[in-house]
């Protein structure tokens, strides 16, 4: 098999799902950080957010000893991910390794945001109900 581009084959693999089918199990050991290859995968409680081929997850791989915080699910038969173990990858192709990192980040941020926009949408929908209680 040899060398892949983006790093030693100890530092990806790869794995085929179809659609409902999940990638990552809520309370796993968080090992690695993924990569959609083809296909799409969302969390399983915000199907909106969804992760398109190039799009990573995974973050609570990036702490140490962490497990996993939600579901993720195959949106399509066929769904290819790449499985990355940041810290082999880190040595065998530094590049890649820091464009996961920020990537990974980068969703981390955008979840974020969803869930301020929930909490500001419950507390509006409280306040309307305190008003007419």
């Amino acid at each position: 098999s040899g060398s892949h581009a983006a790093g030693t084959d100890e530092d990806v693999h790869y794995k085929e799902y179809r659609r409902g089918e999940v990638i990552l199990k809520k309370g796993d050991d968080a090992t690695s950080v993924c990569e959609v290859v083809r296909g799409s995968a969302y969390p399983e409680r915000n199907r909106s957010h969804r992760y398109r081929a190039g799009d990573s997850f995974g973050a609570a791989a990036l702490l140490n000893k962490h497990r996993r915080t939600c579901n993720v699910v195959a949106g399509s038969d066929g769904t290819k991910v790449a499985f990355y173990n940041l810290i082999g990858l880190s040595k065998s192709n530094p590049k890649k390794a820091r464009e996961m990192f920020s990537a990974v980040m980068e969703d981390t941020f955008k979840v974020i945001q969803d869930l301020e926009k929930s909490v500001d949408r419950t507390q509006k929908e409280i306040e309307r109900e305190v008003v007419r209680g």
